[in-house]
């Protein structure tokens, strides 16, 4: 391979890794709102699920006209405005049902969430950590508390309240994937592709651990397992644009690029706004010699993005084709 082969290789592998953070973080976040979301892509059934709500909403403020001291009341409106995206409104429902019950654990903690939805992982925090003192035995503030200090950074924070959510559900499949993403931050890759597999065995039809377990073996060096993981994420989410994505990307490190072409044409179908996509397929029109079709996807991909990482790879890219 060329030496320009392998500098395409290496600047591929950096999107790859930063793609397995965000998935693994911000999905599971939609997997802690499970309880309290219908997943229902009919329109119809959305409309009905909205009309529900507002329903419950307006029976719970009319029942706490009645009963303003009642804190379950509040706070199961409050859930409901979480449902809604409305944290605000969600927030200060919480903060009545706390000050009327201070015990109120599940209050603390679902506040927590509103914090977390709303950008604010310090506040959740601290609330998913007087959840905690309330409920040692807690297992989802753990695992909230660790989705919490990943956000922030705080990488071996996180591996211990997945660590301890583990503990407390050995069965709590989530909780290894996040783990293993936070091992794979660490860089204990073999660490992280255990906990991804033990994820898997688990909950077999869980696609965001097999993409994770595919950049694991991709930054292993190993492509072919890596291709077969992104396959699997794949049949189990046919809309998987990044994996599509990624498994592109291993194609392109095999040398295979028509192949990647076809995959970064589908995650770019499937998600036309995703500048890595357009990034990725300029690599591989390059490597093909096919320099025209390279800047093009090139500029799109700057079109695209706010990300400064991708901004500067794809400036340089150009630069390197000689064009501005």
């Amino acid at each position: 391979m060329s030496d320009k082969n392998r500098v395409g290789v290496k600047r591929l592998g950096l999107f790859v890794m930063l793609a397995a953070i965000v998935v693994a973080v911000s999905g599971l976040v939609i997997w802690r709102q499970i309880n309290l979301v219908k997943t229902d892509n009919d329109p119809k059934s959305a409309e009905v699920e909205q009309r529900n709500a507002q329903k419950a909403i307006e029976d719970y403020t009319q029942a706490l006209e009645l009963n303003p001291n009642d804190a379950t009341g509040y706070f199961h409106r409050g859930l409901i405005y979480t449902r809604q995206g409305n944290f605000q409104k969600a927030i200060e429902d919480y903060n009545q049902a706390i000050k009327l019950k201070p015990n109120f654990g599940e209050a603390y903690n679902t506040r927590g969430s509103a914090y977390f939805r709303q950008g604010n992982s310090q506040k959740a925090i601290e609330d998913y950590t007087q959840a905690i003192k309330l409920n040692p035995s807690d297992a989802e503030a753990y695992f909230d508390r660790g989705l919490a200090y990943a956000k922030q950074g705080n990488v071996q924070k996180a591996i211990e309240d997945y660590t301890q959510t583990i503990k407390l559900r050995p069965n709590f499949a989530e909780a290894y994937s996040n783990r293993g993403v936070a091992y794979a931050k660490q860089g204990n890759v073999q660490q992280a592709i255990e906990d991804y597999t033990q994820a898997i065995k688990l909950d077999p039809y869980y696609a965001e651990a097999y993409y994770n377990r595919g950049i694991a073996y991709y930054n292993q060096g190993n492509s072919q397992r890596a291709i077969e993981d992104y396959t699997q994420a794949i049949k189990l989410r046919p809309n998987f644009a990044k994996a599509y994505s990624n498994r592109g990307a291993t194609y392109v490190n095999k040398g295979n690029f028509q192949k990647a072409i076809e995959d970064f044409n589908q995650a770019i179908k499937l998600d036309p706004y995703y500048g890595w996509a357009y990034y990725n397929r300029g690599l591989a029109y390059r490597e093909k010699g096919d320099n025209q079709s390279a800047a093009k996807d090139l500029r799109r991909a700057l079109e695209l993005t706010q990300d400064p990482a991708l901004q500067q790879l794809a400036e340089q890219e150009l630069r390197e084709l000689g064009v501005q």
